[in-house]
């Protein structure tokens, strides 16, 4: 057995709460009674496998909500109790290999009312929530409640007066659908007054919230008219509920219902049917209805390639179907036997354009599956053009199509019978009807003569000419004629000015061109030699309006009629005008600068004198923005700047620095008297750049080893002086040349005699030596100067009394050597 796995459409309601999750479609129509009295009646769908019985039980009365058709307001409603249910049962495929576990029953809520003729008529209505939050095809399905809503006429309205009463759907709707399996269900009504009756898919509408309106009850939570549609998440729309192949839709006249879906999921549908009453629509009965697409498994599947239209008498038919083993065609053609096949994908030719209706019967040893479906055969129309064509360049070729149709399609996108094209190349014309098309296909070619004159001349002003002037074109022509008369293919001149030839092409396409022949008139070029003051801007004028004029230089090039510069330089001017050109050479200069105030200044301790210009060349002299003249005093030291106009009216500037150093610091000493053995240092000072002593010695220190005047002129590194002298005498009796050594001391402590020798001796700073030893001559000091004195320790202890030996080397202010020595005590 052959299994086929297709999607299977269940009524599958998830109870997530005691809101509508249980209920699954529904309808509202009404019957009238007579005296004014209707009967209402609501057919509400519930899920009886999945949904929540609290659910179900809490809906055993329901709220009829009755509003004025004119101004939409409140009036009464009404609670119904409801009967049933009836289970829907009825399967509507065959060969089904298994019923899926699925269940819905429907219950009716009537009530018997009066409701008076009024103007605009009544609105009935039952609003519930909530909807599955699992549904496909609504955007937050959750939150979207259901509206089961019908409007009874205004009587007096009518064309015939008389009470009307609803159109009922003949069947319920199906238990589930199936994926990939078509589906053909009777969705048509009937209606007791005899009305017209068309068929629509429709927005469904709300009704109710999930949060404290799940069950509305009263006036104030009934939604009044015009009440709120549900919102479809894209793909879908209210025209396109289900995606199949095809998609969900409804035939307009028949309801029969039809689809090939292809997706899995929860869907809900709208479906109405009107009535019709004289032309005029009087009534709508609604049917609100989910579904849901699953896998389903056939042991067998009758099915076909419906391609709607046949666009030809003759169509090979595309057997799909599955798990067959033979088949039964029928083509539908009326008192015919022999419209029939029993091939798997027979190939039949009509005999004439129409509707048919399709009959595919599948069998195998266990099922037989049937399908039928309406094709259209179109007689088919084959537009015909006219053969291929040409246009001119430029200009365009329009075409028409001689047969009649609703639709024409060009491939450059037109939709006219006649069109029009500027561009060459291949153009297919296309006759439309529904999903057919006919085909005629034409290429149009652009006549495109190329007439060109080789010849465009031109000469300087200085040539001799005679020019042969020669008419070509890629393409052949027939004719040709030159402004100048002539039929030929050149033509000989001497003159200057303009020639025109023009052609006719193979294809009588005019073409046409012109040559010139041009003498350039002289180039004249000025003369630019210009001297001027430096820095001096200048713009030369080429005086050239009609060439390219380029001026060149040593640092580079421009071009244009004008060139600015103030950078002297030899400059070339050449101007190229066609194949004309001419070049000069001219010279820019600056006239020299002849001014200068010379090196900066140096003065020593003041300033007192005046710069003066004598030079005659110069005019115009301004010393630093405010003297003029041509003497300036100077008093002070600063930054001179003049200004001033050379003998060529130029400016010119210089500048110097005028500097005062003061006298730089000396002080030998005053006179002074010395011994003979002391030679005093005498010094000029640091930093100076010279020294002159009068010894001629020019180190920056002496020494003065005689006694008499000594004198030094120092000079400063600015070149400023200053001079000084002292006296040396030299005594020597200025100190007393023998040094006392006592005999004894007494280091105790007692602040006498402390130190040995501590003799007060003047030091002439040339020699001066002590040397301690004791008995033993160990030596216990040894000293230099007169300051340094034996403390009378050895080694930072006390030295033992008793008696110790002195010697003393020294020379005296009367720079004698003198030495002695002896003994003395240490005493405690």
């Amino acid at each position: 057995m052959v299994l086929k796995n297709v999607a299977l459409t269940i009524l599958l309601f998830m109870i997530m709460r005691l809101n509508a999750t249980h209920i699954v479609g529904g309808e509202m129509t009404y019957k009238y009674l007579g005296n004014d009295n209707y009967r209402l009646r609501l057919d509400l769908f519930m899920d009886c496998l999945n949904g929540s019985q609290a659910a179900i039980d809490q809906d055993i009365t329901a709220f009829f909500s009755i509003f004025s058709g004119d101004t939409k307001r409140y009036i009464t409603q009404y609670t119904v109790q409801r009967t049933g249910p009836t289970r829907l049962q009825k399967v509507f495929y065959n060969c089904l290999e298994k019923s899926p576990n699925a269940c819905a029953d429907a219950y009716v809520y009537e009530v018997d009312v009066s409701l008076p003729d009024r103007k605009g008529g009544y609105y009935v209505s039952f609003q519930r929530c909530c909807r599955n939050r699992t549904i496909t095809n609504l955007f937050n399905a959750g939150a979207t409640g259901s509206n089961n809503w019908t409007k009874i006429p205004e009587v007096s309205l009518l064309s015939d007066k008389k009470h009307n009463t609803s159109a009922v759907f003949k069947e319920l709707p199906p238990n589930f659908i199936c994926t990939n399996t078509f589906l053909d269900f009777d969705h048509s009504a009937t209606d007791a007054d005899g009305d017209s009756l068309v068929y629509e898919l429709f927005n469904p509408y709300l009704g109710g919230n999930n949060f404290s309106n799940t069950r509305p009850s009263n006036r104030f939570e009934f939604e009044r008219p015009d009440f709120t549609k549900v919102t479809f998440k894209a793909p879908y729309s209210a025209a396109v509920p289900v995606l199949g192949n095809p998609n969900m839709s409804i035939d307009y006249k028949t309801g029969r219902l039809t689809v090939n879906p292809n997706v899995t999921g929860q869907f809900v549908v709208g479906i109405l049917v009107k009535e019709i009453r004289d032309g005029v629509v009087i009534g709508i009965t609604r049917r609100d209805y989910q579904f849901n697409i699953q896998n389903c498994e056939f042991n067998l599947v009758a099915s076909y390639f419906n391609p709607q239209e046949i666009c030809n008498y003759k169509y090979e038919f595309i057997n799909r179907s599955e798990g067959a083993t033979k088949y039964k065609w029928d083509f539908g053609i009326p008192n015919r036997t022999d419209d029939t096949s029993i091939i798997n994908s027979p190939t039949f030719t009509y005999p004439d354009s129409g509707s048919y209706e399709i009959q595919l019967i599948a069998i195998n040893d266990d099922c037989t599956d049937t399908i039928r479906e309406i094709i259209e055969v179109v007689k088919p129309v084959k537009p015909v053009i006219p053969s291929d064509t040409f246009f001119c360049e430029g200009k365009s070729v329009t075409l028409n199509i001689p047969q009649d149709s609703q639709t024409y399609l060009w491939s450059d996108g037109q939709i006219s019978q006649t069109a029009s094209f500027d561009k060459p190349g291949r153009y297919t014309a296309a006759i439309l009807y529904k999903s057919c098309k006919w085909f005629d296909t034409i290429d149009i070619i652009e006549d495109k003569p190329n007439l060109q004159i080789a010849g465009d001349t031109f000469y300087c002003s200085y040539d001799d000419f005679v020019r042969e002037l020669y008419a070509v074109d890629s393409n052949s022509y027939n004719s040709i004629l030159w402004s100048t008369g002539s039929t030929k293919k050149s033509i000989t001149t001497n003159e200057i000015g303009e020639y025109v030839a023009n052609s006719l092409s193979l294809l009588n396409c005019p073409s046409s061109d012109t040559a010139f022949i041009i003498q350039y008139p002289e180039i004249i070029l000025p003369q630019l030699d210009t001297i001027v003051c430096p820095y001096i801007s200048v713009q030369f004028d080429s005086e050239i309006i009609d060439g390219d004029v380029t001026w060149t230089t040593s640092g580079g090039t421009s071009t244009g009629r004008m060139y600015t510069t103030s950078s002297p330089s030899k400059i070339n001017l050449k101007v190229v005008r066609g194949v004309c050109k001419k070049d000069k050479d001219f010279t820019f200069e600056n006239y020299p600068f002849e001014f200068g105030l010379g090196e900066d200044l140096r003065y020593c301790e003041t300033i007192d004198t005046v710069l003066q210009i004598t030079d005659t060349r110069f005019s115009k002299i301004i010393w630093n923005k405010e003297i003029s003249g041509r003497v300036f005093p100077l008093k002070q030291p600063g930054r001179v700047v003049v200004r001033l106009l050379n003998q060529y009216n130029c400016p010119e500037a210089d500048s110097l620095n005028v500097n005062l150093f003061f006298n730089p610091a000396l002080n030998l000493r005053s006179d002074t008297t010395v011994c003979l053995s002391n030679n005093p240092l005498l010094d000029g000072g640091p930093n100076m750049k010279s020294y002159s002593w009068s010894t001629g010695e020019t180190s920056r220190t002496i020494s003065a080893m005689k006694e008499g005047l000594y004198w030094v002129r120092i000079l400063s590194q600015e070149g400023c002086f200053t001079q000084d002298s002292v006296y040396i005498t030299k005594d020597p009796d200025l100190y007393p040349n023998m040094a006392y050594m006592p005999n004894a001391f007494s280091p105790n402590g007692n602040g006498i005699n402390e130190v040995y020798p501590d003799n007060k001796f003047y030091d002439v700073g040339v020699l001066y030596s002590v040397k301690l030893y004791n008995r033993w001559g160990e030596k216990v000091a040894d000293y230099n100067t007169t300051e340094a004195n034996w403390d009378g320790t050895i080694n930072g202890r006390p030295a033992p009394e008793g008696a110790y030996v002195y010697q003393i080397t020294y020379i005296g202010c009367d720079n004698e050597l003198y030495r002695k020595a002896g003994t003395f005590h240490l005493l405690r």
